[in-house]
Parts: structure tokens; C-alpha cells; sequence
């Protein structure tokens, strides 16, 4: 366990934004409390803001903190679409692979996102997407530092952009290229402090299920270069 509780995470975010249509925490007490080599970050929540307008940043926090079961994690106990179980939408089925190829439980794994506040797609964010993941960065800086984060997975380009420049981590020491036609990148740099940056292509467009397509094994290859695989 740590010193700190989800409950001092939270004081970290900012004011401005406790009010917006968005969310922090996608991992609970278990993951937020104790120390984690791994750290999960998207870029920001998606949904539309209108037809979420109920889920502010200030109640979906609240919501956490209040939970009676420290293992929730967002990634295998919410329903995100109609009709579906908790758990399996295809992002969570995604995501929970990527735990299961680490060794880990979902919601023993930190993660949130870049940017708190939600937009149907990033293409569409109001306002200017660098500022408002300056904004959010003192949480995240005291995420990876209380917890003893060393390897900060990216979901998608977006959000590997932003944790690059605010960690300097520019040398690139890894990379997996999709087995198909298009090809896609996902790749690992190395900050000089030594946290790695691990950038995949996102869950949401890419089948890391399939062993052409699947880039979770740089995810696997930093926790064994950190002698933890």
C-alpha cells in the first residue's frame, strides 16, 4: 500500500474542470492504492456531453470514492452500450486482454485519461486539447510518481503525443508493425529517467486479439526489461 488514498488523487484535479461532462478514475481503490509498475492512459472519455451530462467529473469521482469494492475497475464493471454485460464492449474486451498478456488483474492496473473532459472523439474537442491536458498532467505526474509508475501504456497516438513531451521521452527503443495492408505503428521511447512509453495502436480500431494486429507483447517486453515478466 501507499501513503496516499484515492481521495488525495483526487484533490489534483482541477476545479475548472469537477463541473464538465467527463471522468477520472476508470480504476478503484485497489489499483489507486498500492503500487504499479503500469499505468493506463487515453486520450479522454468518449460519449456525447449532453446525453452524459448527469456523469460530471465531480459525480463520477464521487462515485468511485464511495464504492464498497476496491477491485471495480471501468473496464470490467461497466455497461458501455445498450444491451450489453459489463465487461464486454469490444474496447473492454481489449483492454482486459492487454491485462491478461501482463499478468495482471484489470482492476489492479491504474488508468484514466490525458484529458478529463469528454467529447464524442478527440476530433471534436472543445477548446485546445494541449491545454487542457496541461491542465490534467499534475494528477497524472503524481500518479507515476507515488505509485511507482514505470511504464506508461498509451491508447492510441494521441495520447502517446502528450505523455512523450511532458515526460521527454524521445528515444525510441521498440516498435511492432501491424501484419496487414495498412500497417500501422505502435511504438516504445524511453524517458531519461528511464520510464517507458509505450504507444498502441487504439483498442478501439485495432484487434489486439489477433496475432497480426496484436501489439501488447511491447507492453510485455518493458515489464521484462524491467526484470518483472
Amino acid at each position: 500500500m501507499t501513503d496516499w488514498r484515492m481521495e488525495d488523487f483526487a484533490k489534483l484535479i482541477p476545479e475548472s474542470l469537477k463541473g464538465r461532462s467527463g471522468r477520472v478514475f476508470y480504476s478503484g481503490r485497489r489499483a489507486f492504492e498500492s503500487p504499479s509498475s503500469v499505468y493506463i492512459l487515453g486520450i479522454n472519455p468518449g460519449g456525447d456531453p449532453p446525453q452524459n451530462g448527469g456523469e460530471t467529473v465531480r459525480e463520477h469521482t464521487a462515485t468511485v470514492l464511495a464504492c464498497e469494492d476496491h477491485g471495480w475497475s471501468a473496464y470490467q464493471d461497466e455497461s458501455w452500450g445498450p444491451n450489453l454485460k459489463p465487461g464486454s464492449a469490444t474496447f473492454q474486451k481489449r483492454a482486459k486482454y492487454l491485462c491478461g498478456k501482463i499478468r495482471k488483474d484489470v482492476d489492479e492496473v491504474p488508468a484514466s485519461n490525458v484529458i478529463f473532459e469528454r467529447s464524442p472523439d478527440f476530433a471534436s474537442f472543445p477548446g485546445d486539447p494541449k491545454l487542457a491536458a496541461k491542465r490534467c498532467w499534475p494528477f497524472h505526474r503524481k500518479v507515476i510518481d507515488t505509485l511507482g509508475v514505470r511504464i506508461v501504456v498509451c491508447l492510441g497516438a494521441n495520447a502517446g503525443k502528450f505523455v512523450r513531451r511532458n515526460l521527454n521521452a524521445d528515444c525510441e527503443t521498440g516498435e511492432f508493425v501491424e501484419k496487414n495492408q495498412r500497417k500501422w505503428r505502435s511504438r516504445v521511447h524511453k524517458s531519461p529517467s528511464g520510464i517507458q512509453v509505450v504507444t498502441l495502436a487504439h483498442p478501439s480500431r485495432s484487434d489486439w486479439t489477433k496475432c497480426p494486429t496484436d501489439p501488447t507483447g511491447l507492453v510485455v517486453q518493458a515489464l521484462h526489461d524491467l526484470g518483472q515478466q
